[in-house]
């Protein structure tokens, strides 16, 4: 989105190459190594960094919301990929082990995430008529949750849905597509 000149490294997350824990020795991504060989970990903390060196470049603007009102949207998104996360994980743990308990918690986070988000979009993107580091945050929530998931949870949102087609044909979008 930022036109920035990167290499990207695609990962399977659940056998990582041992060189990675170098860059993050907590084994998550993302992780970014800037042109000077610092790392910075953690999607907030790159958002960050990329805020402050285009400061005025439009996905940073928020059309006239406060900054908590981006965090907040930014803090939906992470919600729901980390109860997704959760979930598939609880999931993975084998039917002897899974927590019915856990996977209905992490299933009514979700509901009620959504249920908070679908009402905030109240024009083409959640801050405006432009797409901002926000809709691309919720964008990427939103199909990791389809992922793994299933679509049934923003399908009962149809703004979302919409949504969600509408980011998903940005280009920056198509080139995070997982190979099948």
């Amino acid at each position: 989105e930022l036109g920035v000149e990167h290499q990207t490294t695609v990962l399977d997350v659940f056998n990582l190459p041992s060189n990675f824990y170098k860059i993050n020795p907590f084994g998550r991504v993302p992780a970014l190594v800037t042109p000077a060989g610092e790392t910075i970990l953690e999607s907030s903390h790159i958002q960050s960094y990329f805020n402050e060196k285009f400061i005025t470049h439009p996905l940073f603007a928020r059309g006239g919301h406060s900054p908590a009102a981006a965090h907040y949207l930014c803090g939906l998104a992470v919600g729901i990929m980390e109860m997704t996360v959760s979930h598939f994980l609880e999931k993975k743990r084998g039917t002897a082990l899974t927590s019915q308990e856990n996977l209905e918690e992490y299933e009514s986070n979700v509901v009620r995430a959504l249920e908070k988000l679908a009402p905030l979009l109240n024009s083409k993107y959640f801050l405006g008529d432009h797409v901002t580091f926000c809709d691309l945050d919720i964008g990427a929530a939103i199909h990791y949750l389809d992922l793994r998931m299933g679509s049934k949870w923003v399908d009962r949102h149809s703004a979302l849905r919409e949504f969600s087609q509408r980011i998903s044909q940005r280009p920056s979008f198509q080139k995070t597509i997982p190979p099948s």
